[in-house]
């Protein structure tokens, strides 16, 4: 997790290949993989997707990495997502969507990115 939010993508790179979890959550529903998303840090997604990170988990709010790298503003990131097949239709306990969200937060990127 920790290398995950910092961006550490050659630590994750190890930590995986030694057969970490990239699916583990944490006592409030994250993953590695929402924590990369949501700082931004798009070479740490990718590692972790290329370990088999599913895009479409949920946290405990219901929101997935999708969402919370849209709200973040983080449109590289946004699109690495939905290129490894997350969903942009999946809805919060809100029932806020990615895109919603990122309309929220008034990120025109992100928006356009999400609607190509």
């Amino acid at each position: 997790m920790r290398a995950a939010r910092a961006g550490h993508h050659r630590a994750l790179s190890v930590l995986l290949s030694a057969g970490a979890d990239p699916n583990l959550k944490n006592k409030d529903g994250r993953t590695a993989l929402m924590r990369a998303a949501r700082a931004g840090h798009d070479r740490a997604v990718s590692v972790l997707l290329s370990a088999d990170a599913d895009p479409n988990l949920k946290n405990e709010d219901g929101r997935t990495a999708l969402m919370r790298a849209a709200r973040a503003g983080h449109d590289r990131v946004v699109s690495v997502l939905l290129s490894a097949g997350a969903d942009p239709n999946l809805k919060n306990k809100d029932g806020r969507t990615a895109l919603m969200r990122a309309a929220r937060a008034g990120d025109d990127r992100v928006v356009s990115v999400l609607l190509r």
